[in-house]
């Protein structure tokens, strides 16, 4: 069975047990940009909240994205980088653990309108 099959079968079981969402895992073997458009298309069909992985999905039509913020990432890496070169060598080892980004959430207002969700104006 081709994961479109199993996907399509997924989702209907899914549609008729009522769900308000579908929140896409980052899996570059499941979300193709087919894969994308086809659930984008059919939880706007079926009026369920698609949640994303980028940006670009929201800019796209999912309804919120939560990704990396690649700006935050880059300071913290040029910080560990500069604080590592300013030790002495010997004593450089083990690099201290990072400090995860919380990530930047988008918010697509055009479509939580079609989804009946109202967003407050600060948000916009």
């Amino acid at each position: 069975m081709n994961a479109e099959f199993l996907t399509l079968d997924l989702l209907q079981t899914a549609v008729a047990g009522d769900i308000d969402a579908l929140w896409l895992i980052p899996d570059p073997q499941l979300i193709s940009a087919e894969m994308f458009n086809f659930l984008l298309v059919f939880t706007l069909e079926h009026k369920i909240a698609l949640f994303g992985f980028f940006e670009s999905f929201t800019r796209a039509g999912a309804l919120a994205s939560v990704a990396p913020d690649y700006t935050a990432i880059g300071r913290q890496a040029a910080k560990l980088a500069s604080d590592l070169a300013a030790k002495p060598a010997e004593t450089r080892l083990p690099v201290p653990p990072s400090v995860p980004s919380p990530g930047v959430l988008t918010i697509n207002v055009r479509t939580a309108r079609q989804l009946g969700i109202d967003v407050a104006d600060e948000v916009q």
